[in-house]
């Protein structure tokens, strides 16, 4: 029962460690949609910052699905779990039924056990009683001894008792022939014995085959308590193999008794006979439920062992799930993230393409005159590009903290695989261990066993010595030296003593001789004396019967009457004891018919044991069923287990693959990034010369395009009048090129709008001018100016 409530504990704390473990897989998702919203909400800022006018869409169907994928595959994974928990639960339940089984066998036994003893303490009573028998029938041997001699002397006392001897020998041939069918239907069950014999042998060789299986380690507490059933199982066996010689030994003395006393004892042995068969049996049966007890333990425990590895494998195979969708999570995150900053580069990319070609068309344009044409110079822009490498820093930095941690992660992955390789490592050594552990405690088991069987017997021998000293020494009353002395003298002095024993015995016996010398001398003299005197009493009884011859003819008839008169009354005494011999008999018959009844009391007990070994039987077979239907269920876990793991494996493989393509995307778009920071670094420094020329701060102050513009109109105005100033169209090389045009067109439109000084200006101008400038400048409408950083959609901080 602790075992099994510490089982039970451990599926109670796998079951909250997976209730724990899904809890936190829910806050992990719940904190991942929170972050993938709160970028969504900043790229939404950055674009709107950008261009109001521009809207930008994001492949939600995507991000959708790929969400939906992880959450088909989460409730795939849960529903897996609750049906591992299902199937504990299940297993756990089948576990409380056999233990509780089990237990209900083992109280069945134990009562077994103490009507076994019952029977044994009647089996004793009905030895003891047999014993009397004997001893009464001696004493009845004894007077019949007495009884012949009184015969001879009695013809009619004779005849009558020949009539009784002759009925008693008829009984006595019926007896004999039922003792002779006894003891055929004896030797066919002797005869069963010796198969019941062989097959408890057998059954003795395949219960120590089971005791002898390897049952494994969970923990230490487990092995104490298997061990010490063990032990427990093997003193019970020891004591009962004991128990069994013993009582073998008394069916051999019964055996023989019953030999020697058939005449009186046929119907005891009869019953002594049945009474044997049913003790057969009954240990038999009692066997055959002790090794399927021992076979339904040993499949509890190994189906434990089972349970405890599935659980083992699914708290593995949990947590590699677990830490392949958390890894999946964070590339799935990032690979999304730089997907949006490609496209955000790509963007960029495109449009200071275009705006760089724009500004220096311009500026060359603005520069060059009729007669000379200046062509837009790369060196002169790298100052501002320069200025575009400090923002463009902090992507580069984002950059390597991504590597980072993708190398730290891949580290981790590594420590981990090394970790499980150890664990694996010291489990089979722990095992080996514990096997070789195992096999040294049952050496030490059975040299403990026969040690103490030795000692039994020393202390017996012993026991025995130590009476057989103090008999002795009571016999040579040498008590109180013993008592003065002590037991360790007892040798020494009892052979002193013998000693002194053996002189005054040869002193005694040569004094006998001596004596019995003399006596045989004194003997032959009385002998010659006796023989005179005998010679001297013929002659006189000679004479006597001759005097009495005439006397004796009257007293014979006289002598004949007394005689026959003292046989009379002395046969009657002799009746008068045998009829209470007889009324004796019949008690003791009365009392041998209540223990017949006493015996078939107890073959109705016995006919009801059988029912009840039936109906454990039957439990058994029920119990190998379910345990059949258990190996079936956990074979299936285990394929199940199984898949999960090529699942996993397919799943890192594929996650591996991503890794590796977005890292090959990254190195790619470092390197666009770096083509992107030198050209932008190129237009930042080709600006700042412009606006030095000018005379205007660029470090200092965030100077917009349209100043720049503005002031090269009026130094080319102030230095070549009749100079007209072309309109440069953005090339379209986007998607984009209509909110670009629109957006270069609408700003300036309003500004001519709310500048009317311009306007004269350019009017006045316009007159001193070419007919060919003019036509150009009426023809594109209004002059083309570099649009400001806030209505472009440019970050002013990179200026």
């Amino acid at each position: 029962m602790p075992h099994f409530v510490s089982l039970v504990a451990k599926i109670q704390v796998n079951n909250y460690e997976s209730k724990k473990a899904l809890a936190d897989l829910q806050d992990q998702m719940r904190l991942l949609k929170k972050d993938l919203e709160k970028k969504d909400g900043l790229i939404q800022e950055l674009t709107s910052m950008k261009d109001p006018t521009r809207h930008v869409h994001f492949e939600k169907d995507r991000y959708e699905s790929l969400i939906g994928q992880d959450r088909t595959s989460l409730e795939a994974a849960r529903r897996e779990l609750d049906q591992c928990r299902i199937k504990v639960e299940g297993l756990a339940q089948d576990l409380r039924e056999t233990t509780i089984k089990s237990s209900a066998k083992d109280e069945r036994i134990n009562e077994l056990k103490h009507e076994i003893e019952s029977l044994k303490k009647e089996h004793d009573l009905v030895i003891h009683a047999n014993n009397q028998l004997r001893l009464r029938l001696r004493e009845l041997e004894s007077n019949i001894t007495s009884y012949d001699s009184v015969t001879n002397k009695s013809s009619l006392t004779i005849s009558s008792l020949q009539k009784d001897l002759k009925e008693k020998q008829d009984q006595l041939l019926e007896l004999q022939s039922r003792i002779r069918t006894h003891m055929e239907e004896r030797e066919t069950s002797e005869r069963k014995t010796d198969t019941l014999n062989k097959k408890l042998q057998e059954l003795f060789s395949q219960l120590s085959v089971t005791l002898g299986t390897d049952y494994g380690q969970p923990t230490t507490v487990a092995f104490d308590k298997v061990m010490t059933r063990v032990a427990d199982i093997n003193a019970e066996n020891t004591l009962l193999k004991g128990k069994l010689i013993k009582i073998e030994e008394i069916n051999r003395t019964l055996e023989n008794e019953s030999q020697a006393n058939r005449s009186t004892l046929q119907q005891m042995s009869n019953q002594l006979h049945s009474f044997e068969q049913f003790n057969v049996n009954h240990r038999f049966q009692t066997d055959s439920i002790k090794a399927e007890r021992d076979v339904a333990l040993n499949d509890k425990e190994t189906i434990k062992k089972e349970l405890e590895t599935v659980k083992s494998r699914l708290d593995s195979v949990q947590k590699a799930w677990q830490n392949a969708r958390g890894e999946l999570d964070q590339r799935e995150t990032r690979f999304s993230s730089n997907e949006l900053h490609l496209k955000q580069l790509e963007n960029d990319a495109l449009y200071s393409k275009s705006c760089f070609d724009a500004f220096k068309q311009q500026v060359s344009q603005l520069l060059s005159d009729g007669y000379v044409k200046v062509e837009p110079k790369e060196d002169e822009i790298k100052e501002k590009i320069r200025l575009l490498m400090q923002s463009s820093k902090d992507r580069g930095i984002i950059i390597t903290n991504l590597q980072n941690q993708k190398e730290q992660l891949s580290k981790q992955v590594q420590e981990q695989i090394d970790l499980n390789k150890e664990e694996d490592k010291k489990r089979r050594h722990t095992e080996s261990h514990i096997l070789e552990l195992e096999q040294k405690v049952k050496t030490l088991d059975n040299n403990y066993t026969t040690t103490e069987v030795y000692r039994e017997n020393l202390k017996q021998d012993k026991a025995k010595f130590l009476y057989f000293l103090e008999r002795l020494a009571s016999i040579m009353k040498i008590e109180n030296v013993s008592n003065e002395f002590g037991y360790e003298l007892n040798p020494d002095i009892i052979l002193t003593r013998a000693e002194q024993l053996m002189k005054l015995e040869n002193d005694s016996i040569i004094d006998q001789k001596s004596s019995n010398y003399s006596l045989q001398r004194k003997i032959k003299q009385l002998k010659e004396q006796i023989e005179n005197k005998d010679l001297h009493l013929d002659l006189l009884r000679k004479k006597v019967i001759s005097l009495e011859e005439g006397r004796l003819v009257k007293t014979d008839l006289e002598h004949e009457i007394d005689d026959h008169v003292i046989l009379s009354r002395k046969m009657k005494t002799k009746v008068e004891t045998l009829t209470q011999q007889v009324n004796d008999l019949k008690n003791e018959n009365t009392q041998l018919k209540a223990q017949i009844t006493d015996v078939h009391t107890l073959k109705g007990r016995l006919a009801e044991r059988e029912k009840e070994v039936r109906r454990l039987l039957e439990d058994i077979n029920k119990l190998e069923n379910t345990r059949d239907r258990q190996a079936v269920k956990i074979s299936t876990l285990q394929d199940r287990i199984h898949a999960v793991d090529d699942d996993a494996n397919q799943n890192l493989l594929s996650s591996d693959n991503t890794v590796r393509a977005l890292s090959n995307e990254l190195r790619f778009l470092k390197g666009s990034l770096e083509q992107v920071t030198e050209r932008e670094q190129r237009l930042l420094d080709f600006r700042a010369l412009i606006a030095r020329m000018l005379g205007l701060d660029a470090k200092t102050l965030a100077v917009p395009d349209y100043e720049i513009t503005a002031r090269l109109e009026r130094l080319l105005t102030t230095v070549q009048p009749t100079m007209a100033i072309p309109f440069v169209q953005v090339p379209t090389s986007t998607t984009k090129s209509t909110n670009i045009t629109q957006q270069h067109q609408s700003p300036y439109q309003y500004h001519h709008h709310h500048h009317p000084r311009h306007q004269n200006t350019h009017s006045a101008h316009g007159r001193h001018r070419s007919p060919s400038p003019i036509s150009r400048r009426t023809q594109g409408g209004h002059r083309a100016r570099s649009l400001s950083p806030l209505q472009v959609g440019i970050d002013p901080r990179t200026y």
